[in-house]
C-alpha cells in the first residue's frame, strides 16, 4: 500500500502537516499529485487516514490529515529459517519486514 507516513509531532492542532523532505519528492515525482488530490496517509503507530493537498510548490507541501481508521492489528506470523549467509539474510529481513512478519527465528543447522 502506498501510504505517506507522518509522526504525531508533525501534525498541528488543526490536522495540517507540512512536508519538505523526501516525502515531498515522492508526492511530486512518483504520485504526480497536485492541489486538491487526496493521498493515503498514516501516523506512525497510529491512525490511518487520508490527506488532501492544500498547497504544493517546489519547497513544501501542506496536507490536511483526516483520520479514518485505527491501525490494523499486528499479524501473528512467525518465520523459522536456517541461518543464511549475510547477504541473503539482509534480503530476507527486508522482505519479511515488508510482509509484516511478527517474529523471526534463526536456527543453526547444516
Amino acid at each position: 500500500m502506498n501510504c505517506i507516513l507522518i509522526t504525531p509531532d508533525e501534525l498541528d492542532p488543526a490536522g495540517r502537516v507540512i512536508l519538505r523532505d523526501q516525502r515531498l519528492d515522492h508526492i511530486v515525482k512518483v504520485l504526480k499529485a497536485g492541489p486538491g488530490d487526496v493521498l493515503r496517509m498514516g501516523i506512525v503507530n497510529g491512525d490511518l487516514g487520508q490527506g488532501r493537498i492544500e498547497e504544493l510548490d517546489s519547497h513544501r507541501v501542506v496536507l490536511l490529515f483526516t483520520p479514518l481508521s485505527p491501525p490494523p492489528a499486528r499479524p501473528l506470523i512467525d518465520l523459522i529459517i536456517a541461518l543464511p549467509r549475510p547477504i541473503m539474510l539482509k534480503k530476507i529481513l527486508a522482505q519479511t519486514a515488508s510482509l509484516g512478519v511478527d517474529r523471526i527465528f534463526l536456527i543453526k543447522s547444516n
